[in-house]
C-alpha cells in the first residue's frame, strides 16, 4: 500500500530520432479528496522525451501526498508518424525495505 511520504520513481529507455516525441506519466488518485499538490485528490508526474541518438534513461520522481486509491504509469507517443522504441520501463516504490527471517536454516519459499 502506497502512503504519504512514500516515492515513486518512473524510469523508461526511449530511442527516438523525434524531437518532443512523448511523455513518460505517472497519474495518482488518493483517498482522500483534498490531498495532491494542488488540493484535489490528485498529482501527476510528466517527463517529456526528447529525441536521441541511441536509448536513453528518462526517470522522474513523485512524492505521495497521502493513502493511494490507484496509479497510472503510461508512456505516450505524441507525433502522427515515425517510431519510438521504448526498453526496460519500470515504476519504483523507493525507500521500502523488505526484510525476511526465519528462527531456523528454511530458505524462502519461491513466489
Amino acid at each position: 500500500m502506497l502512503t504519504a511520504g512514500d516515492t515513486l520513481t518512473a524510469n523508461v529507455y526511449v530511442n527516438t530520432s523525434q524531437d518532443n516525441a512523448g511523455t513518460l506519466m505517472v497519474k495518482v488518485k488518493y483517498n482522500e479528496p483534498t490531498a495532491g499538490q494542488n488540493g484535489n485528490g490528485k498529482d501527476k508526474l510528466n517527463v517529456p522525451i526528447v529525441a536521441t541518438t541511441d536509448y536513453q534513461a528518462f526517470t522522474g520522481t513523485l512524492n505521495v501526498a497521502g493513502s493511494v486509491k490507484h496509479v497510472k504509469f503510461m508512456i505516450k507517443f505524441k507525433k502522427q508518424s515515425g517510431k519510438m522504441f521504448v526498453d526496460d520501463a519500470s515504476l519504483i516504490r523507493e525507500g521500502v525495505e523488505v526484510s525476511a527471517a526465519f528462527s531456523d536454516t528454511r530458505t524462502l519459499p519461491l513466489p
